[in-house]
């Protein structure tokens, strides 16, 4: 059993377009389209690479960081779900993604990475979000 537990309730998929942000600072936002950039906020890229092909290279990249799993998907709403624990305390981190088609050969995501506990990460979910997009553009400069 975990210390710090994830139920069902926590593992939702999100509706990005009437997303309501944490009064916290325990998250950060990927999104697009993303008119306005605030703190704990970044804009999604705009990938040269078919939706299906955004959704595997994600998930590659995701499961090569350590204590992250992935434990929802909704194919029909292009949504996944992953839990990433911190290093010595545990703490779980719930990823929600959702992938966007732009057309045939693009498309992007929107990304909410939230601490379940506690009110402020340390900013550990922006570094995160930051790296995460950092690997998946330097992986698809060299496909």
């Amino acid at each position: 059993m975990q210390l710090f537990p994830v139920t069902q309730k926590d593992l939702y998929f999100i509706n990005f377009d009437k997303l309501i942000l944490p009064k916290t600072p325990n998250y950060a936002l990927v999104q697009y389209p993303l008119e306005k950039v605030q703190p704990r906020q970044l804009k999604s890229p705009v990938c040269k690479i078919s939706i299906m092909d955004l959704k595997h290279k994600t998930e590659e990249i995701l499961l090569q960081y350590p204590r992250i799993k992935k434990v929802q998907e909704d194919v029909a709403k292009n949504q996944q779900i992953y839990v990433r624990r911190t290093r010595i305390m545990k703490f779980p981190d719930i990823i929600n993604i959702q992938f966007i088609k732009i057309d045939d050969t693009h498309s992007t995501f929107s990304m909410l990475s939230r601490a379940k506990y506690g009110y402020s990460d340390l900013n550990v979910n922006p570094t995160f979000v930051a790296s995460f997009i950092r690997d998946l553009t330097q992986a698809l400069l060299n496909q």
